[in-house]
Formats: structure tokens, C-alpha cells, sequence
């Protein structure tokens, strides 16, 4: 007998729940981090944003500075051209 009082078999095994090939229920895993990660990939963007606007700029005023520069070429010339062909 056992301690307890109870009946006590030493044959008596409860039903584990591996014996009979019981899935455990999968607990829902979350996010890492939740509200802080959301806030690092803001300041990921925001920063991606910014350098690639900056890049855009650059390139963009490189290109116009050469269209500036053709059409002072054209401008300067422009009245030569007249002279000639006339």
C-alpha cells in the first residue's frame, strides 16, 4: 500500500499520452520583439529612402548639369551658325 492510503498497484501504469502517439498541441510561437522590431525596420526604411532620394538627386543633377552645359555650347554658338548659313 502506499502512503496515501489509496490503493497502489506496482502494474498500474497511467496513460501517457506518448503511448499513444498523442500530438501535442503546437504553441503559438510570437514575433520577436513585437513593437521594438517594427520601430528598427522603420528607421531601416526611412534610412534606405534617404540614401536612395540622395543618390537620385545626385544623378539627376549630374545629368542636368551636362544638358546645361550642351545647351550653353548651343547657345554660345547659335549665333554664328546664323551668320554662317546666311
Amino acid at each position: 500500500m502506499a502512503s496515501g492510503g489509496g490503493y497502489y498497484s506496482p502494474y498500474y501504469q497511467p496513460a501517457a499520452p506518448y503511448y499513444y502517439n498523442y500530438k501535442y498541441p503546437q504553441q503559438r510561437v510570437r514575433g520577436g520583439g513585437g513593437q521594438s522590431s517594427s520601430v528598427y525596420a522603420f528607421i531601416l526604411l526611412v534610412t534606405v529612402s534617404i540614401i536612395a532620394a540622395t543618390t537620385l538627386y545626385t544623378w539627376c543633377e549630374s545629368a542636368m548639369e551636362s544638358l546645361v552645359d550642351q545647351l550653353r555650347r548651343l547657345l554660345i554658338l547659335s549665333p554664328l551658325i546664323v551668320i554662317i548659313a546666311a
